[in-house]
């Protein structure tokens, strides 16, 4: 995120960005437009907020354009430009869309302005795959689509409306960012589930968890970035100097590689490396391998195969710690490689079912809300994208060849 600040250190105009150098030049150079002509005259400081994801910018440019009104954010000049999240709790079974108009009934809890239709659509995309929802009133007995793709609760006669209201609650939460309250509620619904045996629902809670882990681990609540700016880059710092001293490491890990397989049954199967530097992810670095293996399903020998490859690129810096995404078994398939290559770095292994660090001398369990734990599960998970992505398109090449 970037902000543009006047003399009076009034914000101009909030805005965010993949490239922050190549953004914020943009509006310096060139011919201006009426916005540039502003910044260019009356900007003399630009703030920073770096953040981990797609999804935290989203909800962070939200609370911050909704907050300091920025002048030049064309959404706020247009009144029938603004977007709004609207979820209307005045209905026996409450409802959630995008609206224009600031709802004046008490009974409408609003979020935004968002800064695009697009915008507000991916948060409730992803939201909506976590906690479905009605977008209108639905038919007592009949199923409709959305029912059948998950993305709805169902015919209103079979919905248990208090468990309904809860998600509601849970959807208002998670658009204010507090994301780590709505999983200690979900944990602890889990947890009561399984005591009385309810089975079933204590898995749906468990796969509601594991779900929002994947596709926002980690948030942060948009305000805990507003009052501390630099509160990504001293979580990374503290994270770091938590491993060393967890893995009684001989330094700061600066450099951090972790891998993954991706494959179906054997086939097309590849092989990633992601690279975190000083905390953060280093793009330029990251490598793709496909294995030769030929089509032999063990993952094992694709783990060592990648591993004996990557140590040959001697020209490649070498890391302070190798992070394999696995339990014991795939770490020490690598961990072998790596010893009869006469590497000494160390390498643990993450295994996804539990979360738990695993070490040549046992496993670590951490809490959720550790910063190590949290900076080796934003690598882990990297690493899968980046070799499911890699995997996709060798599939995608084959299919369309055959």
């Amino acid at each position: 995120m970037y902000l543009f600040e006047n003399q009076n250190a009034h914000i101009l105009y909030v805005g965010k960005a993949n490239r922050l150098r190549s953004r914020v030049r943009s509006y310096f150079t060139g011919s201006p437009g009426p916005k540039e002509q502003i910044i260019r005259r009356d900007c003399i400081a630009i703030r920073f907020i770096v953040v981990r994801s797609e999804l935290e910018a989203l909800l962070l440019e939200m609370t911050l354009i909704g907050r300091l009104q920025p002048p030049l954010n064309a959404v706020l000049k247009n009144e029938r430009a603004r977007v709004y999240i609207d979820i209307d709790k005045g209905l026996a079974h409450p409802t959630i869309k995008l609206t224009r108009r600031m709802p004046e009934e008490k009974q409408h809890v609003r979020f935004g302005p968002f800064p695009s239709t697009t915008a507000a659509r991916h948060v409730l995309s992803v939201i909506r795959k976590l906690f479905p929802y009605y977008t209108k009133k639905h038919d007592a007995r009949r199923s409709c689509l959305f029912c059948h793709l998950g993305l709805c609760p169902g015919p209103t006669d079979s919905v248990n409306i208090t468990l309904y209201k809860t998600t509601i609650r849970h959807i208002q939460l998670f658009l204010q960012g507090r994301i780590d309250k709505v999983v200690r509620e979900l944990e602890h619904d889990m947890q009561e589930a399984s005591k009385k045996e309810d089975f079933e629902r204590a898995l749906s809670l468990k796969q509601t968890i594991n779900h929002i882990a994947f596709v926002t681990q980690p948030v942060i609540e948009p305000d805990l970035y507003v009052q501390d700016p630099l509160l990504l880059d001293r979580q990374r710092a503290h994270g770091l100097s938590s491993l060393q001293k967890l893995l009684k490491l001989p330094s700061i890990p600066k450099r951090i590689e972790a891998y993954d397989m991706s494959h179906l049954q054997g086939t097309d199967a590849v092989g990633s490396l992601v690279v975190v530097t000083n905390g953060a992810p280093d793009s330029q670095s990251y490598r793709r391998f496909k294995i030769k293996l030929g089509g032999e399903n063990n993952d094992l020998a694709m783990i060592a195969e990648v591993m004996s490859r990557r140590l040959k690129h001697t020209e490649w810096p070498f890391p302070d710690l190798f992070v394999i995404d696995g339990g014991s078994a795939q770490r020490e398939s690598a961990e072998r490689i790596i010893r009869q290559s006469g590497v000494q770095t160390a390498v643990i292994g993450l295994a996804k079912r539990e979360e738990v660090i695993v070490t040549a001398y046992g496993t670590i369990k951490l809490p959720r809300e550790d910063n190590a734990l949290q900076l080796l599960q934003m690598l882990r998970d990297e690493a899968h994208r980046f070799a499911r992505s890699y995997h996709h398109q060798l599939r995608k090449k084959h299919l369309l060849g055959a």
